[in-house]
């Protein structure tokens, strides 16, 4: 499954330029959110449904099905964090059109600080959540429970949850491509000006 990560870094760059085109940005943000939250899911899912088999019963197509899907899902990751780094450059020129300051570097670390903090805030969910489910830290291959297995199969589900939160918010972000000409517009003409006024 890691050589997808890879492979999803190569290919999801240029379908995202040419997707651009096409859709704002919110909708690929909303979508790639979305996607994310379904295609690393659905293989669990499948197995919890009873319509996948057991791991030791899988076949070659199966597997390979399961690899495709992973591939999807890293391939949203990928998507959803170019596009947030885009869409936060977007936020940070409206905002030094309206104030007149630069402050992209506030910005995008407030970006990796809340990055950050949901990293750290998903390891203590899903630690917590391992000790509610009692699964015993030094299992073995086939020593956990079946009961235990199927929990912990729901548990991988709550962190769909956080994608959906995402986008919720993503559904506020306003910055369509007349707005952006417009403030492009606007910076290129406090810019000429700033040019003017600058001392010989």
């Amino acid at each position: 499954f890691t050589a997808m990560t890879p492979i999803a870094a190569i290919l999801t760059p240029p379908l995202i330029v040419r997707l651009a085109q096409r859709f704002e940005k919110r909708t690929l943000v909303i979508g790639a959110a979305l996607n994310y939250c379904v295609w690393p899911i659905l293989g669990v899912t499948l197995r919890l449904t009873n319509a996948l088999p057991d791991f030791d019963q899988i076949s070659i197509g199966v597997l390979v099905l399961l690899y495709f899907l992973y591939l999807l899902g890293v391939s949203s990751l990928v998507a959803h964090n170019i596009l947030v780094m885009i869409m936060l450059a977007d936020v940070s020129e409206e905002h030094e059109a309206n104030t007149g300051q630069r402050t992209a570097g506030i910005f995008y670390s407030a970006r990796t600080l809340i990055g950050k903090s949901a990293s750290a805030l998903g390891h203590i969910v899903g630690g917590v959540g391992l000790d509610l489910i009692g699964m015993d830290p030094n299992a073995t291959y086939g020593s956990v429970p079946a009961d235990t297995v199927r929990r912990l199969g729901f548990l991988s589900l709550v962190g769909s949850l956080g994608g959906l939160l995402a986008c919720v918010a993503y559904s506020f972000y306003r910055l369509d491509r007349v707005r952006q000409a417009e403030i492009a517009e606007k910076l290129l003409a406090a810019r000429a000006e700033a040019k003017l006024h600058e001392p010989l």
